[in-house]
């Protein structure tokens, strides 16, 4: 039978009794069939940790005080969970050990080389995983905690690296297969190791990139991302509460859809699941029974419409010169890839004399930088927003209401039948997201076509 593999997000496991509504769900998995479950850190700690390492290479003496509140929240979760389990308080000790250590080395040397950042941000998955499987061992369940250093196989990169599919598809034969179906293994997300035995993280957010890598090698029958909301949303809630559930769509949608914005799916995680032909489920934790999205490659997204926002973006505005737009776009992408500073989408200016880049906002000015220092000249317009209009023929209604709208989108790029992305005024985002999604996604807004 083949297996299933469960990953839960950071606020899926905030609490203690957010992990108990975990168990359960694992339960009635694992009554159906082998399981995997993959962990994030509890929601706030990754983003605590690289707090309190930064503090520590300042000599900030608040360091050991977030220290001792971060340990005491992971002491306390497990003592509610599973006070009388000495191997995950042995797990949880020496995690916590390792990670003063690295903090006061951090401290004496005044720096944070990328490697010791690495695996300080990796240290809540740790946790996290320790406690979930007491968790489930308290529940009556056969569970143990893994090491994702020990699975997931990657590249030399810190920060961001690439998986190795081969040498993990090895491991995960060799150590987490003869485990099905006797226990439920818990997987740390976010993180694997190189050939050095050195931990290097899968990018932010990846824990969703660990699920569907570790379905791809066990050719499970579904990936479940198990998070705080209903499916893949046709828009953000925060934006716009009207948002309603997408229930089937293909990679490819789901892919732009989180490269645009979508917070439901790490970019990078579709494409393992997808290419072993694995489908994934987008479920809430809080609500097992209610809305959820598959992402399937037998999809039909002829009738799928969505408005996909990111915000926190920059615009570069690099000017051609002398150079055709072929080759100043194949420089200045190669520039800025190499300083590894996030490239969101490239567009060629109406004039044909500049090409703009948007960027992720806090890699504006360096982006201006590292191109100067190629001799590309460029100018930079911050705060601004990305909007995606995904559906057929929606360019076109999309951007009249943008204009009637008073709208003027700094760069704007249509995609065919598939719809357009704009960049706006940062300000303008929530109201422009509302309006296009009551006109042109909710269903049966007037000028809805037929697919």
């Amino acid at each position: 039978m083949r297996p299933c593999v469960l990953k839960f997000g950071g606020t899926s496991l905030a609490t203690p009794e957010r992990i108990r509504a975990v168990v359960a769900i694992l339960r009635e998995a694992a009554a159906e069939r082998p399981v995997v479950a993959v962990a994030s850190a509890l929601a706030g700690v990754t983003d605590g940790l690289l707090v309190i390492a930064e503090r520590a290479r300042r000599c900030d003496k608040a360091a050991r005080r977030d220290l001792a509140s971060l340990a005491e929240r992971h002491r306390a979760a497990l003592v509610a969970l599973a006070p009388g389990d000495r191997a995950a308080s042995r797990a949880v000790e020496r995690e916590l050990g390792e990670l003063a250590a690295a903090l006061e080395g951090v401290t004496l040397l005044r720096e944070l080389p990328a490697g010791v950042r690495d695996r300080l941000a990796s240290a809540g998955e740790r946790l996290s995983v320790a406690l979930l499987a007491a968790a489930l061992r308290a529940a009556g369940l056969s569970a143990s905690a893994f090491d994702a250093a020990d699975l997931v196989a990657t590249d030399a990169t810190f920060g961001e690296a690439e998986v190795d599919l081969e040498r993990t598809r090895r491991s995960v034969d060799g150590r987490l297969v003869p485990r099905l179906g006797r226990e439920i293994p818990v997987v740390p997300g976010f993180y694997g190791a190189a050939a050095d035995g050195r931990v290097r993280l899968l990018g932010r957010g990846a824990s969703d990139l660990t699920a569907t890598i570790l379905g791809a090698c066990l050719q499970a029958e579904r990936v479940e991302i198990w998070t705080d909301v209903d499916g893949v949303l046709s828009a953000d809630p925060r934006l716009v509460p009207e948002a309603f559930t997408l229930a089937r769509l293909t990679p490819a949608l789901a892919g732009e859809l989180a490269h645009f914005g979508a917070k439901v799916l790490h970019p990078r995680a579709v494409w393992p699941a997808a290419l072993a032909g694995v489908p994934i489920v987008v479920a809430n934790t809080g609500h097992p029974g209610r809305g959820r999205s598959e992402i399937v490659s037998a999809a039909d997204d002829r009738a799928v419409r969505a408005i996909a926002t990111r915000a926190g973006v920059a615009l570069l505005r690099i000017a051609a010169g002398a150079r055709s737009l072929g080759e100043l776009a194949t420089s200045a992408l190669s520039v800025l890839v190499a300083a590894r500073l996030p490239v969101l989408l490239v567009q060629q200016a109406g004039s044909g004399a500049e090409l703009l880049v948007a960027v992720d906002g806090t890699a504006g000015e360096p982006g201006r930088a590292v191109l100067a220092g190629m001799g590309l000249s460029s100018e930079v317009e911050e705060r601004l927003a990305l909007v995606a209009i995904v559906g057929r023929e929606l360019a076109a209604p999309a951007r009249q209401l943008l204009s009637s709208a008073g709208v003027s989108p700094r760069l704007w790029s249509e995609h065919g039948t598939r719809g357009a992305v704009a960049a706006v005024a940062a300000e303008a985002l929530a109201a422009t997201a509302r309006r296009l999604h009551a006109e042109l996604v909710v269903p049966g807004a007037p000028d809805r076509k037929a697919a």
